[in-house]
């Protein structure tokens, strides 16, 4: 593991300990076995559009999806920025590109501090998890993801 992931793992898991939080152990190997996902990765994008029906369904439970307009970006839509600013989502206020997922339940984003990458912003697997399986996004999604 890089020397950077492993400081920045240990002020993420003295955090975890002062919120009374168990703290996670990165594993130092890969695990073995063979992946059961039928797709392993997505178009950058689409994390775009998936935040934008999560907003709406979280919203309204009766919206029906549509696809954005060429000339539309789904980051933009004003749903998607208000409920970003309520900092509880793990899928709307994590970043894009950096920060952390951990296999530790908490109902909310923990913000870690200035320190780590992503805004300090570290998310639960488990909660993101929890936030999609709630809205039963699963109709939704194959009905925009198929027409994007």
């Amino acid at each position: 593991m890089a020397a950077d992931f492993s400081n920045e793992l240990e002020i993420i898991n003295h955090y975890l300990v002062s919120c009374s939080l168990p703290s996670h152990i990165e594993p130092t190997e890969s695990i073995p076995g063979s992946s059961r996902a039928a797709y392993t990765q997505f178009p950058y994008s689409f994390l775009h559009h998936l935040r934008r029906v999560y907003a709406h369904v979280r919203t309204d439970s009766t919206w029906i999806a549509t696809p954005v307009n060429n000339s539309e970006d789904p980051t933009q839509d004003p749903l998607v920025v208000d409920l970003s600013l309520e900092f509880d989502s793990h899928l709307l206020v994590h970043s894009d590109c950096e920060g952390y997922y951990l296999p530790i339940e908490f109902p909310e984003p923990l913000f870690v501090g200035d320190e780590l990458t992503g805004g300090g912003m570290v998310g639960s697997s488990f909660g993101l998890m929890s936030e999609l399986v709630q809205r039963n996004l699963s109709m939704t999604l194959r009905h925009i993801f198929l027409r994007v």
